[in-house]
């Protein structure tokens, strides 16, 4: 099967024109693809997707739950301090943009959060001490829901 020359299609060469859109060459030879396999098996991992300090991927939807390059996420904490006095010290993940989030981000600890479409309840976690030189727990951990966000999606 031929595909049409659609530059030979007026309707959407008009289409085109009033758009003032730009005929742009296409070469296939440059093209990258983007390895939709290898993100999804990771976003669905318990380990996830670290966002870094570029948030520009995570979305906050209408509802106000997250996206990450189209897909629904929750968000949670990995590195997580040990704290002595509260050795079971329970982290939560995030479902939404709650009172939480907004101010973590907005103090710039921005660069801690994970993405992940697992909904298991179980996440990979770190648990070093505040200097950072010791590891009291690297593995799975079970994390609850956060109350904010359950607030704020009612």
């Amino acid at each position: 099967m031929k595909l049409p020359d659609f530059l030979e299609d007026a309707a959407l060469e008009a289409l085109r024109a009033r758009m003032r859109a730009p005929l742009v060459p296409w070469e296939p030879w440059r093209w990258e693809g983007v390895v939709i396999d290898d993100l999804l098996e990771r976003l669905g991992s318990s380990e996830g997707v670290e966002l870094g300090e570029d948030l520009s991927e995570l979305r906050v939807l209408d509802d106000g739950t997250f996206a990450y390059k189209g897909h629904r996420v929750l968000v949670y904490i990995r590195d997580q301090y040990y704290t002595p006095d509260d050795p079971d010290r329970e982290y939560k993940f995030h479902l939404a943009k709650c009172a939480t989030i907004t101010k973590m981000f907005d103090d710039g600890r921005r660069n801690r959060y994970v993405v992940t479409t697992n909904t298991s309840g179980m996440f990979k976690v770190r648990l070093p001490d505040r200097s950072g030189r010791h590891v009291h727990f690297d593995g799975e951990r079970e994390e609850g829901v956060c109350e904010n966000c359950l607030t704020s999606l009612d």
